[in-house]
């Protein structure tokens, strides 16, 4: 048959073997996941490079065009699927727990306060702005804007609390310590995996702030779905 074949038929005879034969067509059944997934691959069609969506039980992740793999319904990775599907915009940590969890937002106001730590939480925020100051130098000489940028709203912050007198028991010193030990069980759960799942966690080390506001850096073309 091939040696009788016209050019136009061996052509064909060529695709098919370069992508194989697809499921269904020609009676192959039981085909796995993940040889349809080369298989489309070889085929021109894309997957998407950066996957972080809920399944309806867990997490499903893909890291840089890596194998899937899934993390469980935490606090944590709420706060990541937020921050990573809106990134480059920066939230405040008291914001990110209500937009999570708006019944936060009921019980207490950003603004609330506790007067008898007043000293201890003065004290921590003299101590952490001048670690603030220094990393938004690096950042300039470093020319890394979107970080100089996250730096500039975090020491305002600090400015204003030490201005106005604000407490560190206040909902927004709550509310940064919350959502850095929520992401940090996240950070734990990775560590545990694989090489894929390790990546991922130093990628968050390095773009995820999670400070008194948070924000993911994203660079171009890293877009989540």
């Amino acid at each position: 048959m091939l040696v009788e074949a016209t050019p136009e038929k061996l052509a064909a005879v060529e695709r098919l073997l370069e992508c194989g034969v697809r499921s269904g067509e020609c009676g192959v059944i039981n085909q796995s996941q993940a040889d349809r997934g080369a298989r489309s691959a070889q085929c021109g069609i894309r997957q998407p490079a950066y996957v972080f969506q809920w399944t309806g039980r867990d997490w499903r992740v893909v890291f840089a065009g890596g194998e899937p793999f899934y993390l469980p319904d935490t606090l944590g990775a709420e706060y990541v699927d937020y921050l990573l599907h809106h990134p480059n915009e920066p939230i405040s940590a008291f914001d990110l727990e209500v937009e999570i969890t708006p019944e936060k937002g009921e019980a207490r106001s950003g603004n609330s306060i506790q007067p008898e730590s007043d000293a201890q939480a003065l004290s921590e925020y003299r101590r952490e702005l001048p670690r603030l100051q220094a990393e938004k130098e690096h950042a300039q000489a470093a020319r890394q804007q979107a970080e100089v940028s996250r730096l500039e709203g975090e020491i305002e912050a600090l400015e204003a609390a030490l201005k106005a007198g604000r407490t560190g028991a206040d909902a927004g010193e709550r509310a940064r310590v919350n959502v850095r030990k929520a992401v940090a069980v996240v950070l734990a759960q990775l560590r545990k995996g694989g090489p894929v799942q390790e990546a991922f966690a130093e990628h968050l080390e390095h773009q995820l702030s999670t400070g008194y506001e948070c924000l993911y850096s994203q660079a171009e073309g890293n877009i989540w779905s």
